[in-house]
C-alpha cells in the first residue's frame, strides 16, 4: 500500500509539474501514455543521467525529449537524442537514448537507461521508446 501511495504521489506531482510547461496541456498518445512537461530540475537530472552513460559528457548536446507516464507503471519514461564527442574526441553521430525518471527519498532520480546506436543498445532504446512514437 505504501508503494502504491508513493507511485500515485509521483504521478500527481509529474502531472502538476506539467502545468509549468508552455502549453500546460496533458496529451494522450495512442498507447495510453500521458505526455508531460518536465521541470528544469527534472531536465537537468535526465541530462546528468544520460551524461553518466557517455564518453566526454561535457560535450553532450541534447535534442527534444519526450516524457511519458503510463497507468500502472512507476516513474516517467524519457526518450530523446544526444550528440557528443566519442572517447577519441571525434564528433559521434546523434545517438538515441532512453531513461527512467523515478523518485527516491522524495526526490527525482535518473534510473536505468541506455544510450547508443550499437545493435544491442538501439534494440533496447527502440523497445523502450516504442510508445513515444519513435526512439
Amino acid at each position: 500500500m505504501g508503494q502504491a501511495l508513493r507511485h500515485a504521489a509521483l504521478v500527481v506531482s509529474a502531472i502538476m509539474i506539467s502545468g509549468c510547461g508552455t502549453s500546460g496541456q496533458v496529451n494522450r498518445d495512442e498507447s495510453n501514455g500521458q505526455s508531460i512537461s518536465l521541470s528544469p530540475a527534472q531536465i537537468q537530472i535526465v541530462r546528468n543521467g544520460v551524461k553518466s552513460m557517455i564518453a566526454n559528457p561535457e560535450s553532450a548536446e541534447f535534442t527534444k525529449m519526450t516524457a511519458l507516464t503510463f497507468a500502472g507503471e512507476e516513474g516517467v519514461q524519457i526518450c530523446g537524442h544526444v550528440k557528443y564527442k566519442d572517447a577519441t574526441g571525434a564528433d559521434a553521430p546523434m545517438q538515441p537514448f532512453y531513461l527512467e525518471l523515478r523518485e527516491a527519498g522524495g526526490k527525482p532520480v535518473a534510473e536505468r537507461g541506455q544510450v547508443g546506436s550499437s545493435p544491442s543498445a538501439l534494440s533496447k532504446v527502440n523497445f523502450m521508446c516504442r510508445r513515444h512514437g519513435g526512439g
